[in-house]
């Protein structure tokens, strides 16, 4: 959710409260000298802008600060939270393990995948997200990594938003990514484990429980 998303909001609650007070005091402005009248409008513009900033500057300020806030106001599109995938590399088993952040109401992935042992092999981060609402896709564009390697890499994540409800934010992702240098996409299914952000160890032992421990 972006600030003119905000702004937006803000404008709506702000005309909802300015008509309803105008409401109770036309009746105490009407009797008033047409220069009271002028100036009672002059005040009331400025009341309203005042309002407007504090409608919004306070919404944004709950949005960052409150998951709840931020999941009910992304509605279908909250992806915030811990997800944890899996995939065969090379004949290998590997977990992944990815934080979705929406604080600041742009999303950011950053994760990590671990082989069979709990090793982390990759770490990433995009720094550039979009969410499709037309495709339900999830396209990001990402640094990542290999700890194996000196180099740094680009690639793109591609993930379909699987939902139990068109208006249910998903819950689960299928796609893949694919690092620029050589195009080969790494299919991952991913599942969401948690709302919040939750410890490596902690999300890759429930990597495992649901796509069971290989070796």
């Amino acid at each position: 959710m972006k600030k003119d998303h905000f702004g937006l909001l803000a404008a709506t609650m702000t005309v909802t409260a300015m008509f309803s007070l105008l409401l109770w005091i036309a009746p105490l402005v009407q009797p008033l000298a047409s220069t009271q009248k002028i100036v009672a409008i002059g005040v009331g513009v400025l009341t309203s802008s005042g309002v407007y900033r504090l409608i919004a500057s306070t919404l944004y300020e709950l949005f960052q600060r409150i998951l709840v806030v931020r999941r009910l106001l992304l509605g279908r599109n909250f992806l915030e939270g811990t997800w944890v995938g899996f995939y065969v590399h090379h004949g290998q088993p590997r977990y992944t393990v990815e934080f979705f952040d929406q604080e600041s109401g742009e999303l950011k992935v950053s994760g990590r995948e671990f082989d069979s042992s709990g090793k982390t092999r990759i770490g990433w981060e995009s720094y550039a997200c979009n969410i499709d609402d037309a495709s339900d896709r999830l396209i990001y564009s990402y640094s990542c990594d290999i700890y194996a390697v000196s180099t740094q890499r680009q690639g793109i994540g591609v993930f379909k938003l699987l939902r139990t409800h068109k208006r249910k934010a998903a819950r689960a992702l299928d796609g893949y990514s694919a690092d620029l240098i050589d195009g080969k996409k790494d299919p991952n299914f991913e599942h969401k484990v948690s709302d919040k952000r939750i410890p490596d160890a902690e999300a890759l032992f429930k990597a495992q429980e649901i796509f069971g421990k290989r070796t």
